[in-house]
């Protein structure tokens, strides 16, 4: 017999706990990856557009736990569907990112005419289009359990060896639930593979920081100044005042 509220202790607890600060951190990662990708130095390369594109696609599929419970009850039945359009686009990104830097290396001569922004873009936006085909009946119908087809690499090692393993129900539930949340943190982890990796953008990242930080100073310098104008200004009325009123009291 399976433990209920064992099951649904485990449950709440990884969900409570485990998601929000992963949640958070893909969020602001990404967030940070665009400002980055926006800079001078990293902007109209085709690069550029596909890890864009990752970045924004990442973004929703992590904000879709929240948007989910928001849902109307009649639009529930179609859900799915535009979850796993963001999910499996955000997947092809990656394999067309790996694909345009196989040709860079194999076919150097070609750069020029094959790895552009606008083919970057219209590859990014087939690939869209394409994973809204794919899961179209998702949002017309919820009666079938749909499996990812590229996903997490240890979510389906545990779901193709599931039948085989002599462990409790309960166990398996917990290991599944575990396995889901790695599954979301394959959309969270890109700006940290991409600080560790990429010597250009920790450049840019760090110029980014180095103009939040200038922007800090300048603002804080106007606001001294405005502080310091208001206060002449104040100092300025009560002498007027001081010797409005000793004018006043001298013709009386």
């Amino acid at each position: 017999m399976v433990d209920r509220q064992g099951c649904k202790d485990v449950y709440t607890n990884i969900w409570r706990y485990g998601w929000p600060p992963l949640c958070m951190m893909g969020l602001v990662g990404n967030t940070l990856v665009l400002l980055v990708l926006r800079r001078d130095g990293l902007v109209r390369t085709s690069t550029n557009v596909y890890l864009s594109a990752l970045a924004f696609g990442d973004s929703l599929v992590l904000q879709w736990r929240f948007i989910g419970p928001a849902i109307p009850v009649d639009w529930c039945v179609s859900s799915p569907g535009p979850f796993y359009t963001l999910a499996n686009a955000s997947t092809w990104f990656i394999v067309a990112f790996t694909v345009e830097r196989c040709v860079l290396v194999r076919f150097p001569l070609l750069k020029l005419r094959l790895c552009t922004p606008r083919n970057a873009g219209l590859c990014c936006g087939s690939l869209l289009v394409l994973a809204f085909v794919k899961n179209i009946d998702l949002f017309f119908i919820n009666d079938l359990v749909f499996a990812f087809v590229v996903c997490v690499f240890p979510a389906h090692i545990f779901y193709v060896t599931i039948p085989n393993w002599p462990m409790p129900l309960q166990v398996q539930f917990d290991i599944r639930q575990s396995l889901l949340l790695l599954r979301y943190a394959n959309h969270a982890v890109n700006f940290f593979l991409y600080s560790l990796t990429g010597a250009h953008f920790r450049c840019q990242l760090v110029a980014l920081f180095r103009s939040f930080i200038q922007i800090g100073r300048v603002t804080a310098g106007v606001v001294r100044r405005v502080k310091s104008r208001v206060t002449d200004i104040v100092h300025y009325r009560r002498e007027l005042d001081h010797h409005f009123e000793i004018h006043y009291n001298e013709h009386c």
